[in-house]
């Protein structure tokens, strides 16, 4: 049942129609691993690295899913979604879910950067596989991190602020209600942990990068200066997104909403499901490749023809 069409339903719908091409896109980029990934070699783009850009892209997906379950559907009154707000078992679960996601996805950003690093500093990336399986880690590591939210008291709540439509709802917890707990306390220092992470990963990366172009320089070696930059630029779409989005988490954390912060952070959590997949797939060399060989055999069978 449709109860409302005013700007949060609006928004609702316009980020669910932005999300098809970027998940098009991730849908591609698997198949072309699949079909491709015995050419991957440390030259274009090192397997390891792929794979976890692969792993990264689906969690990014999926926190965007689960965003709209928590959040977005709710707050724009789009659809009648009051009845599970009497489902208390599935709140919570929904919840749990949500932070699983939302911590997996930035141990495995985290991963991408490490694995990116990794290969700046070994060259080779011989033994790079073996930062694959510390990844599966992160899956078990996330539940438990997010296993204290299934035993909070999770309610729905009307929205105090008017900038919201009639009939809209929000689902929050103990740990979002003012009460310091077990679950409030693990995101109030699990959030700076990724920031400085993934700022440190990418503070070793652009030095070694400048030491590896001085390096090249000087013995004349020979690298794809484009799929370096692509992935270089990767991380640092990466590292935006993910300084805003936790800054605004802690502030809601510590009970400092916001409503134009509330209303921004969706737009960051995309960014990084969707402009970092489309900005990757177009700018680096073997997705290129691939379609200047392709127009090039076309051109060459329109020759044949005539």
């Amino acid at each position: 049942m449709i109860v409302s069409f005013e700007y949060f339903s609006f928004f609702a719908i316009f980020s669910a129609l932005y999300s098809i091409p970027p998940v098009i896109i991730t849908f591609k980029m698997f198949v072309f691993y699949f079909k491709k990934r015995r050419t991957l070699n440390p030259n274009t783009i090192h397997p390891a690295l792929y794979q976890q850009f692969l792993i990264m892209q689906i969690l990014n997906i999926c926190h965007v899913i689960t965003s709209f379950f928590t959040m977005r559907i709710p707050d724009a009154a789009l659809l009648d979604m009051t009845f599970i707000c009497y489902m208390n078992n599935f709140l919570r679960f929904l919840m749990l879910f949500n932070h699983a996601v939302v911590y997996a996805k930035n141990l495995s950003t985290i991963s991408f950067c490490l694995i990116r690093v990794f290969l700046l500093f070994t060259e080779t990336g011989k033994d790079a596989s073996f930062i694959i399986c510390i990844t599966l880690f992160n899956f078990p590591i996330s539940f438990l991190l997010a296993l204290p939210t299934y035993f909070m008291n999770v309610t729905c709540i009307g929205p105090s602020d008017s900038k919201f439509p009639t009939g809209s709802f929000m689902i929050i917890s103990d740990s979002e209600n003012g009460n310091m707990n077990t679950s409030k306390i693990i995101e109030v220092l699990i959030y700076p942990f990724f920031i400085i992470m993934i700022l440190l990963l990418n503070i070793c990366m652009f030095w070694k990068l400048g030491q590896s172009r001085k390096l090249s320089t000087v013995v004349r070696r020979k690298y794809d200066r484009n799929a370096e930059r692509s992935l270089t630029i990767t991380m640092t779409l990466i590292l935006l997104p993910v300084i805003i989005n936790s800054s605004i988490a802690i502030s809601n954390i510590l009970n400092h909403f916001n409503c134009v912060l509330y209303l921004i952070r969706p737009w960051f959590i995309d960014a990084r499901a969707h402009i970092i997949v489309c900005y990757f797939y177009f700018t680096h060399p073997i997705f290129r490749r691939r379609l200047v060989s392709a127009g090039r055999v076309k051109t060459l069978k329109t020759r044949e023809t005539r």
